[in-house]
This record gives structure tokens, sequence and C-alpha cells, in this order.
């Protein structure tokens, strides 16, 4: 059984590269989000194949770095697969163009509050309601 599973991740693995390579090769804009997705996948089962293969403890915390680390690099795709799939657009910059670790040079300037404006079914008017300013999405730069 110690070796069943090893030959079965294997295949798992070769699956989805070839997944992946058919996913980039699409026309479709969804194409990129699924190959990310597809190739997240693969880091955590080379953790989860370096837990069943190993006997050496060291290995097998290796092993369970790499598990962890993959899962966060799925939760990431994943949250780039859903925000292609349901077509979210980035309206924040900072998300867009920079990682905490590395700002952009570019400056900005501060955001302002935007009213999202919600039209009422009483009136023709458009009606702005407090709760849509103050839970609106927005960018806090630390840059001035």
């Amino acid at each position: 059984m110690r070796v069943a599973f090893p030959v079965i991740f294997f295949g798992l693995i070769v699956a989805l590269i070839v997944c992946a390579v058919f996913a980039r090769r699409t026309r479709k804009s969804i194409g990129r989000p699924v190959m990310f997705l597809l190739l997240a996948l693969i880091p955590p089962m080379i953790g989860n194949l370096i837990l069943i293969v190993s006997t050496n403890r060291a290995l097998s915390a290796v092993g369970y770095y790499i598990y962890f680390l993959g899962m966060d690099f799925v939760m990431l795709a994943l949250l780039r697969f859903t925000g292609a799939y349901c077509a979210i657009p980035w309206r924040c910059s900072c998300l867009r163009t920079a990682s905490p670790a590395t700002p952009s040079r570019r400056r900005r300037s501060r955001p302002t509050a935007r009213p999202i404006i919600a039209w009422s079914r009483s009136s023709a008017k458009p009606s702005t309601a407090w709760w849509t300013t103050a839970f609106s999405p927005r960018c806090s730069s630390s840059s001035s």
C-alpha cells in the first residue's frame, strides 16, 4: 500500500500538468486562472507524497512545509479564479500593482470615499444610503 499511493499521486500530478497545459492553450479569458489553480494543486500533492514515502522525521517536516505552503498557493489561486470567473474587478489599484513586500514606485493620492448610488423603488431619484459609503471597498495606502 505504501507503494500504491505514490504511483497514484504521480499519475494525478501528471494529469494536473496536462490539464493545466490545455487550460493555458484555450482562448477563453478564464484559461489562465484555471491553469494557476491546477498548478497550485501540485505542491500540496508533492508534500503529501513526501509524507507518505518518508521514514525520516526531518524529511517529513519538509513534506509538511511543502504541503502547507502549497495550500496557501491553492487559496490564492482559488481567490484569483473566483474573481475571474465571477468577473469581479479589482477596484483597488494597490491590489493589482503591488504586494505588501514590494510596494509600487508610483506616487498614489489618498483614496476618497465615493458613495455608491442605489436607486430607490419609491422615487425616480437616486438615493445614497449611509451603509453603502461606509462599507464600500477602499484602498489604504501607507505611502504619502
